[in-house]
C-alpha cells in the first residue's frame, strides 16, 4: 500500500518518474523495492518513484524486498530511505522525515544524535525543528489560556436581553433618560415609547 503516509518525500519529482520510466522501457535494471508486509497490508517504504515509473508503463510486476511488519515498522525504515541512493533529498524531504519522527509519541523521546542517525541527517538539523515545534506548541497553549478570557467576556451578556439594533433594555433605558426627543422648534416633545425588548441577537 502506498496510503499509509510512509512516503518519505514531500512530493514525487514528474521529471524523475519520467525518466525512470524511459530508462525501464529500454531495460535498465533498479534496485528491489523494500516493503513490509503485515500479515494483511504490504506497506511500501522505499521505492515510490520506481513503483509509481512502473505503473506508468503499464507493468503489473515489479522486483520487491519483503520484510516481516507493521506499517509502523515501514514507516521507521522509510524515513532514513534514499539518504545514501535514489534521489537527492531536498531539506523539506529531510524536515518530513525528521517531522514523522518528533511528532510520534514514543520516537519523540529520543536524543537528536539518535534521530539524526535514523533519518540521515545532522544532528543540528533535528535541534533546529525540535526547537519550531516546542515555539509553534507553546504559541498554541498561550492562544489556548486566552481563549477563556474572551468567552467570559462574552458570558457577561448572556440572559440580557437585547433590541432589534444590538442594545439592551437597559441601554435603551439610559439613552433615553439622556436625552429626550425633541421637535423642530427645540422644544421636548413626548417621550419615545418604550422598545419591546427581544431575544439576544445571535447575529
Amino acid at each position: 500500500r502506498t496510503d499509509g503516509g510512509t512516503q518519505p518525500r514531500e512530493y514525487l519529482n514528474e521529471l524523475v518518474l519520467s525518466d525512470y520510466a524511459e530508462a525501464m522501457a529500454e531495460g535498465d535494471e533498479f534496485p528491489p523495492l523494500v516493503i513490509f508486509h503485515d500479515g494483511s497490508h504490504y506497506w511500501l517504504a522505499d521505492g515510490f518513484h520506481r513503483f509509481f515509473a512502473t505503473k506508468q508503463l503499464g507493468h503489473e510486476t515489479i522486483a520487491a524486498e519483503v520484510r516481516p511488519g507493521t506499517r509502523r515498522d515501514a514507516l521507521f525504515y522509510a524515513v532514513g530511505a534514499n539518504a545514501v541512493h535514489g534521489l537527492r533529498r531536498t531539506n523539506a524531504d529531510k524536515r518530513r522525515s525528521v517531522m514523522t519522527l518528533l511528532q510520534d509519541e514514543e520516537w519523540q523521546r529520543w536524543s537528536n544524535r539518535e534521530i539524526a542517525r535514523q533519518c540521515g541527517v545532522t544532528h543540528s538539523f533535528v535541534s533546529k525543528v525540535r526547537k519550531e515545534l516546542v515555539t509553534v506548541s507553546q504559541a498554541e497553549e498561550e492562544l489556548a489560556e486566552d481563549q477563556p478570557t474572551a468567552s467570559a467576556s462574552a458570558q457577561a451578556y448572556i440572559g440580557e436581553e437585547f433590541t432589534s439594533d444590538g442594545y439592551t433594555t437597559d441601554t435603551y433605558s439610559e439613552m433615553a433618560e439622556e436625552r429626550s426627543s425633541y421637535g423642530s422648534d427645540g422644544l421636548m416633545i413626548t417621550p419615545p415609547e418604550p422598545v419591546e425588548a427581544g431575544p439576544m441577537n445571535k447575529g
